[in-house]
């Protein structure tokens, strides 16, 4: 499938969009925030059960933790998770990352 992450500028953090699909019917689909501190990138999902973690970015790509907290299963359907994804850097700036189109949400990043 198609995987995306795209980040928009927010103040002093980053409103984001997450998108992990594993087949036609099988995904992760999530809205959030993050902040940066050097290469920890702490990640907090928004809109269903309690889900945050802290991802690391390379400057090419943005890895998500192999283990992640029960309630990160809520944004992803039956036999999909989100534990040990990575994300690459592909466009830079916010109006790219406005483009970026989810499944459930029309624009992935607000």
């Amino acid at each position: 499938g198609t995987d995306k992450f795209c980040a928009t500028k927010n103040g002093s953090q980053h409103d984001i969009g997450i998108l992990a699909v594993f087949g036609p019917e099988s995904k992760c689909e999530a809205q959030g925030s993050a902040t940066a501190d050097g290469s920890h990138i702490r990640i907090t999902l928004k809109g269903k059960e309690s889900c945050s973690f802290t991802a690391e970015f390379d400057g090419v790509a943005l890895r998500i933790p192999g283990t992640l907290d029960s309630g990160c299963s809520s944004y992803c359907s039956p036999r999909a998770s989100l534990s040990g994804t990575s994300y690459y850097f592909v466009e830079q700036g916010d109006a790219n990352a406005r483009k970026a189109l989810g499944r459930d949400f029309e624009k992935l990043c607000p």
